[in-house]
């Protein structure tokens, strides 16, 4: 089995720096894709009719829908101006990259972002 630091294989840039922050979290025993334990706590704490709902938010203005279009312009937006701050450090302290290596990776990212290459949901 390959190490939890090596790059998949055959995957975009952003998708790798993605994967790389999955794995820093983990690492820092922080997990942040549980979204469905927050159901219960709402529960445990008095709050009633409460709906989940997980949509998938495209990051980039590649979709056809206008409505979609708009989102993933947005959100696109926010994921390059917080990337610094999301990224940096799960792949630091996580992962114990180097801080030039951070910042390649996360430069790379951005740019491939700011471009649309990339072609990527969120799911909120």
């Amino acid at each position: 089995m390959a190490p939890a630091t090596s790059k998949p294989a055959n995957t975009k840039l952003t998708g790798h720096c993605a994967w790389k922050m999955r794995a820093g979290f983990a690492a820092l025993g922080i997990n942040l894709w549980k979204g469905g334990e927050l159901l219960p706590l709402f529960d445990r704490s008095g709050l009633a009719r409460v709906k989940q709902i997980t949509r998938s938010m495209p990051t980039g203005p590649w979709p056809d829908d206008a409505y979609d279009k708009q989102i993933g312009t947005l959100w696109t937006d926010m994921t390059v101006n917080g990337l610094d701050a999301l990224a940096t450090r799960p792949l630091v302290e996580g992962l114990a990259m180097e801080g030039s290596e951070v910042e390649r990776l996360i430069g790379e990212a951005r740019v491939e972002l700011r471009e649309g290459r990339a072609r990527h949901f969120m799911r909120l």
